[in-house]
């Protein structure tokens, strides 16, 4: 018996999906899966995914993948379908900020929110690039770049469909004047 799977939950583009997660929603009997890009009962070009990953980098949203399915008792295949639904990312606009930040004073990372983005979600803000092991910023609203070129990242998670993106911002450390004495 060969069953048609759902996909879980809609993905984001840059997502890797496992589809043999999806077998035993495909059939629990004895046999073996095989899993492709393309029809191949009508394609005689659709891919075989030897590791079964497909990554939503590549899709498009509603990319549908195949399953073939052979018993193990009568050696014949049968085949099914998994359509997934692929959310952009959002859209994040980099901030211009000019002249820079004095030297030892502070700046609140939340004031640039609003220009990076318009959709709704939520922000969390690093020192660093997460991604190279950036640290999360305890209080965005005070930080005190300290070096120059420092940067701050800000990861933004749209409410709409729960998918992530990545801004990072430069600071330039501007010195303070020189007095006379």
């Amino acid at each position: 018996t060969v069953n048609t799977p759902s996909a879980s939950a809609p993905i984001c583009a840059g997502e890797t999906v496992n589809l043999n997660a999806l077998n035993p929603s495909v059939s629990t009997d004895p046999g073996t899966f095989t899993w492709y890009r393309g029809d191949p009962q009508t394609n005689p070009f659709a891919v075989q995914l030897t590791t079964a990953l497909a990554s939503a980098a590549q899709l498009i949203d509603g990319t549908t993948y195949f399953c073939g399915f052979t018993d193990a008792l009568t050696g014949c295949t049968n085949y099914t379908s998994v359509t997934y639904t692929v959310n952009a990312l959002p859209v994040l606009t980099p901030p211009i900020i000019s002249p820079g930040v004095c030297r030892g004073s502070t700046f609140d990372l939340t004031t640039l929110e609003a220009g990076l983005t318009a959709e709704a979600g939520t922000f969390t803000w690093y020192e660093g690039d997460p991604a190279a092991g950036g640290t999360q910023v305890a209080n965005p609203m005070m930080v005190s770049p300290t070096v120059a070129n420092d940067t701050y990242c800000a990861v933004f998670t749209a409410n709409s469909t729960n998918c992530s993106n990545k801004v990072c911002i430069t600071f330039n450390i501007d010195p303070l004047p020189v007095l006379n004495a």
